[in-house]
């Protein structure tokens, strides 16, 4: 039986969980444990993004538990489903699950303030805030490996295992993007010397990474991982890098003139830089969402 439930959040980020049948389908504790984990979501929204945590004050969301759900928790352009066994656990498992459930909800907090937001985006929000947060981080993971019969959180659960090489990259495809002989240097490689182009683009990835290692004062072996890539070349007009993760997991970079506009060139799919006529899309998607794409790329 499915129960829909009305949690109204005050001005100073406390929640009020109130619903016809909700006593009937949980008990006083279940119904504390829900209410005082919605309470510690948003104080971590609100350190974590404030300008989405004050978007959620003085609002009611319709919060509707069921039976059955494969991601656990999912925001619907009208409420919120949370599988309600999110809320049923032995006395033992309560800290896990408390940290666990901080983590599903932050992200689906943060969709709410941004219903038109690609599933994508959400999840790479949810990425960066369960890798600031080490102790959420680790209970997703256990978590994950409990349920690892869900198709779901086994996808989720690689990316996870993969963060902080994903947030390396990120970090230095951004740096590359910024710089006057950054991408524009890659794209140039394209056009002078097309038989010989994979070489050159490695070539140019090494002499990047040098440069990124003094300016920021890494080590070598530590970013390493920024030349492990395949480089795809479907025309003179961009260069698509993948880095693979894991079975599944991928990190993907685009370089293109900024004249090129497509799907991927949405703000909904990734995070971009431009720099003159050159621009470095870092997309938000490990997974399911790039592969349609890169089998494109690929022929």
């Amino acid at each position: 039986m499915d129960c829909l439930t009305s949690v109204t959040i005050d001005e100073e980020g406390k929640c009020d969980v109130r619903g016809p049948g909700l006593s009937q389908l949980l008990g006083p504790n279940q119904i504390r444990f829900f209410t005082s984990t919605l309470n510690q979501t948003l104080s971590h929204l609100s350190s974590f993004c404030p300008e989405h945590y004050r978007e959620l004050l003085g609002r009611t969301l319709h919060v509707r538990l069921v039976e059955s759900l494969d991601e656990l928790v999912r925001l619907s352009p009208q409420e919120i489903l949370l599988h309600r066994d999110l809320l049923c656990f032995d006395p033992d498992q309560k800290e896990v699950r408390r940290l666990f459930l901080i983590g599903l909800l932050e992200r689906t907090l943060f969709h709410a303030t941004r219903p038109a937001a690609h599933i994508g985006e959400v999840m790479h929000h949810s990425l960066r805030f369960l890798t600031s947060q080490a102790r959420l981080c680790a209970a997703t993971l256990a978590e994950c490996e409990r349920r690892k019969e869900n198709a779901e959180l086994r996808l989720w659960s690689e990316v996870l295992s993969h963060r902080e090489e994903i947030l390396l990259l990120e970090r230095f495809w951004s740096w590359v993007g910024g710089q006057a002989l950054g991408a524009c240097t890659l794209l140039r490689r394209v056009k002078n010397d097309p038989l010989h182009v994979k070489r050159k683009i490695k070539d140019e990835v090494g002499r990047l990474q040098t440069q990124f290692e003094k300016e920021h004062g890494l080590s070598r072996e530590g970013v390493a991982l920024v030349t492990r890539f395949s480089a795809f070349v479907p025309d003179t007009e961009s260069i698509v890098f993948v880095y693979a993760l894991g079975r599944t997991a991928r990190k993907c970079i685009r370089i293109c003139r900024s004249r090129v506009l497509d799907a991927m060139a949405s703000p909904a799919a990734c995070h971009s830089i431009t720099h003159g006529d050159t621009r470095t899309e870092i997309f938000y998607d490990h997974d399911r969402f790039i592969g349609p794409y890169l089998e494109r790329v690929k022929l």
